[in-house]
């Protein structure tokens, strides 16, 4: 059988086949506990027992990739069997909250800094205690956990970026960092511009969210941009609980172009974008062209696909989003514990197919997850109007859309319709492995970025000859 997690399609026996090629286990069975891959192990000697978590992942990590390293690894003497001789998931002990056995010794926080983040870690991780030596993603941390841990720490006053949590995994390292920034190296103006990497390759790339309004999208190309890249994503306003959601893509193609000129003031301009965003991307585009700014390219990673139904009533879903998001703020606004109706659940989940630990979340009201459903209500209502009754608005610059190869050849054949109906200029197809989920992740991923990295590159060399050619330029004699 297969498991579903973050957009992967996994197979728990090839996971469990690695793990008995290790001398110390004999059996391994796989399963997924919310949002975690969680391994049950049966020690080959019982009395040596399984090796320390950071050993088996690291031996996992020589053949198989991140998404399928468990987070958990928990030691039985047998699996528990039913009557009949099969094994009895049901009777598998649940994952605790203690911290998991790692090489390193756990080292208690003693900075106010290093508590601050074993604050925000062991809520988000749900774990007892973490170590300053401990890896993010090695206790389970994912990009979306990622996303919230960074939005946790700059309200905290500092100034971190996805990256940094990346280049930075344990609590040491990135308190460390810390230290040296500062509330006042935030532009107050900047209210949806996170920093993915710092660098100094220009121009930079800045990337549009998806429906769920999350930088978090990103992360799976945090590592195929280049170490000096400088790189910037945009993430929906009201994610934080301060703001309202932004109900309009041309507003906010508008508030985010503003906060890209705040960064980089002259072009050219590379846009990026995954799923949804593909409408913001190409409006900033456009936005800017009518400014006069120039734009070097619009890259669409799993570009967005009107699926139009039979009897669409655009004023019925109005009324229906709206009706849906005022509850929502209801229940965000509410004490503890408050729950959304089952039926306005069901409405949401036809929107944005949340699993694992945000829609367990979600049904728990645990406020984030309520927050992001908030956005992802005013992001599809946005979506919904952006839509005139001839189609989208046409573009006339270049565009470059990375398809998913995997996913149903009719969508693609669609895709490449609407998308050629919107445009102008043809516009270049690159076919990247994995489905629309999954098309930002692994080899997807390192495809997209290598293909970025030529965009960067192609512009850097462009700038230096120009810049060549103006030193070159003799002087010429003013007439009197």
């Amino acid at each position: 059988h297969q498991i579903k997690l973050r957009g992967h399609r996994i197979e728990p026996a090839e996971i469990e086949h690695t793990l008995t090629t290790h001398p110390t286990i004999t059996n391994a069975l796989i399963t997924l506990h919310h949002d975690r891959l969680i391994a049950y192990l049966v020690p080959t000697d019982q009395d040596d027992g399984i090796p320390a978590s950071t050993e088996l992942r690291d031996h996992l990590r020589a053949t198989l990739p991140d998404h399928m390293i468990p987070t958990t690894y928990i030691e039985l003497p047998a699996f528990p069997r039913t009557p009949n001789g099969k094994i009895d998931r049901r009777a598998l002990p649940a994952p605790d909250t203690t911290r998991p056995d790692l090489t390193d010794t756990y080292q208690a926080p003693t900075t106010p800094t290093q508590q601050l983040l074993a604050t925000i870690w062991t809520d988000l991780l749900n774990l007892d205690q973490i170590g300053t030596t401990d890896n993010f993603f090695d206790l389970g941390g994912h990009s979306l956990l990622a996303t919230q841990a960074i939005t946790r720490i700059r309200t905290s006053g500092y100034e971190v970026s996805l990256g940094d949590l990346f280049d930075h995994p344990t609590i040491a390292e990135l308190a460390q960092l810390m230290v040296m920034t500062s509330a006042s190296d935030v532009m107050p103006d900047h209210r949806s511009m996170v920093r993915i990497r710092w660098g100094s390759t220009s121009p930079a790339v800045f990337s549009v969210h998806s429906v769920t309004g999350a930088a978090g999208d990103f992360t799976g190309l945090a590592g195929h941009l280049g170490p000096e890249q400088q790189w910037f994503a945009l993430q929906a306003r009201g994610l934080d609980g301060t703001e309202t959601p932004v109900e309009s893509v041309e507003r906010m193609a508008e508030m985010y172009l503003d906060e890209v000129l705040a960064v980089q003031d002259t072009g050219p301009y590379l846009f990026a974008a995954w799923s949804m965003g593909g409408y913001v991307a190409v409006e900033m585009a456009r936005q800017a062209e009518a400014r006069g700014l120039d734009v070097g390219g619009v890259f669409l990673v799993g570009p967005p696909l009107h699926r139009v139904r039979r009897g669409i009533d655009k004023a019925r879903d109005t009324r229906q989003l709206r009706a849906l998001m005022r509850r929502l703020d209801e229940v965000i606004a509410g004490e503890p514990g408050t729950l959304l109706a089952q039926a306005d659940e069901e409405l949401l989940l036809e929107l944005w197919p949340a699993q694992g630990d945000l829609l367990a979340d979600l049904r728990a009201g645990e406020k984030q997850a309520l927050r992001v459903a908030r956005v992802v209500a005013a992001n599809s209502l946005a979506v919904l109007h952006h839509r005139g009754r001839r189609g989208l608005k046409p573009y006339g610059g270049r565009v470059v859309l990375f398809v998913p190869q995997d996913d149903p050849e009719e969508l693609q054949v669609r895709l490449l319709e609407q998308w050629r109906s919107t445009l102008r200029e043809e516009p270049e197809i690159v076919y990247v492995p994995g489905t629309h989920e999954a098309v930002i992740r692994d080899e997807g991923a390192a495809r997209v970025g290598a293909r970025l990295r030529a965009e960067v590159a192609r512009h850097e060399e462009t700038d230096q000859e120009a810049d060549q050619e103006t030193e070159q330029e003799p002087e010429q004699e003013t007439e009197r």
